[in-house]
Parts: structure tokens; C-alpha cells; sequence
């Protein structure tokens, strides 16, 4: 679990240059958003937020900052397709590069097993350099409705801590429609990135929506086009 994105939305000014102790600060401070145990936390709406949500609009609250170089994001919206197809689009991780604005590259470091997926990002925009991290993805997707990734902070990562998830649910009296919940924590370490952070997870869940909407409707007409 993107992007979780997610994954998607950690693509400019990390820092490139690392010592020994610098790693070792970044494995520590990864160390804090380590994996979901179980269900990832439910998020609840203000009413004034459900009436937007139930009016087709998406739901962005404002992203939240705090004392450790860190910040969380969240985006919850309704898709216009049954929640098999907005899984089926969330793990093609392969498509990513031609979906997601700013991923160049995805490829699987480590065999699958189970409901685990592992996934190397390179990521870029512009002008800026490749940046590359290693996400460890707990997909049990219709089986528990929810998706959650964490940065493998064995792996060399250009980013400090990392962690999500997705739920998807059938979305009440209409099951062709779906509302998805995407949250992202993220983990920075370098004065640009910093600065730019708040930017970053206040864009990146709102690319989450667009891309997730479209992929996963052009999915659910090809299907119904079906003879």
C-alpha cells in the first residue's frame, strides 16, 4: 500500500548523499512508521465532510504536520465502478509508470507470496534526478476491504519513512459505486524536502483521486463492453 504512493507522491528534492550515521537516522526514524498491525485506523468524517462526499465530491482533509519531520495526508472519494475493479487497477503496480504523474519506474525486488508484494519505485519530475525506495505491500484487498504498504527499510531507500493504505468499500445501495480511502504518513530528512513536504502530500492525495477514478471506470466500461 499508494501513490501508499503514495509511493506516487514522493517525487522531488530527496536528498541524495548519505553517511553511516545519516542511514542509521533514517532507519531509526522509519523505525516509527512501521508496518500496520491488522486493520489500519478508520477515518471518520465531520458531517459537514460526509454532505461532500455525498454529493460525488472527493474529501481532502487538511494535511497534518508534525515535530519529526513528518506529515500525513488523506483523500476519500467515490469511484464510479464496482470495488473489484478499483483493486484490480490499485495492484497493477506494473501500469503505475503510465498512470501515476512522476512514477518512471516499477519493478518487483522480491517474489510475491501470500497477500505480500514487494515494489521498487523510481520516481522523478522535471528536471530532478531518480530517486528509488522499496515499499512492502499487505494486500488482502476483498478479503478484508483494505490495503496497507511500508517503506522495507532494509532495502537502500532516498526516503526516510513511509507508510499507508487503501480501503475500498461497495459504496451503500449502489454497489457499481465504490468510496476509497487513501492515508499516507511520510518521513522526510533535508531542509528543500521539508519545506516542500506539506506540498507533496497535499498533491499527491489528490492525484490519487484522479488517477484511481479514471483507471478503474475505464476498466469497469471495458468489462460491461464485453459481448
Amino acid at each position: 500500500m499508494a501513490r501508499h504512493i503514495f509511493a506516487f507522491i514522493c517525487f522531488a528534492f530527496l536528498t541524495v548523499e548519505t553517511s553511516l550515521g545519516e542511514t542509521a537516522k533514517k532507519n531509526e526514524t522509519a523505525d516509527e512508521l512501521s508496518a500496520y498491525k491488522g486493520a489500519p485506523p478508520v477515518l471518520h468524517l465531520t458531517s459537514e465532510q460526509k454532505e461532500i462526499l455525498s454529493s460525488g465530491k472527493p474529501v481532502y482533509p487538511p494535511p497534518v504536520e508534525d515535530e519529526k519531520n513528518g506529515g500525513s495526508g488523506i483523500a476519500i472519494f467515490i469511484v464510479d465502478a464496482p470495488l473489484q475493479f478499483v483493486w484490480q487497477v490499485i495492484e497493477r503496480f506494473d501500469q503505475y509508470p503510465n498512470w501515476v504523474d512522476g512514477v518512471k519506474k516499477t519493478e518487483m525486488y522480491k517474489p510475491s507470496h501470500g497477500d505480500m508484494v514487494y515494489i521498487k519505485f523510481t520516481v522523478g519530475k522535471w528536471f530532478t534526478p531518480a530517486y528509488e525506495y522499496h515499499i512492502i505491500h499487505n494486500f488482502p484487498k476483498a478479503k478484508t476491504g483494505y490495503g496497507t504498504w511500508s517503506l522495507d527499510t532494509a532495502q537502500k531507500n532516498d526516503l526516510t519513512g513511509c507508510r499507508g493504505f487503501w480501503r475500498v468499500s461497495a459504496l451503500k445501495d449502489n454497489p457499481n459505486k465504490s468510496v476509497v480511502e487513501y492515508s499516507v504518513e511520510l518521513r522526510t530528512d533535508g531542509f528543500i524536502l521539508n519545506l516542500v513536504r506539506p506540498i507533496l502530500l497535499s498533491n499527491g492525495v489528490k492525484d490519487a483521486t484522479s488517477w484511481v477514478s479514471k483507471q478503474a471506470k475505464i476498466a469497469y466500461e471495458n468489462h460491461l463492453a464485453k459481448p
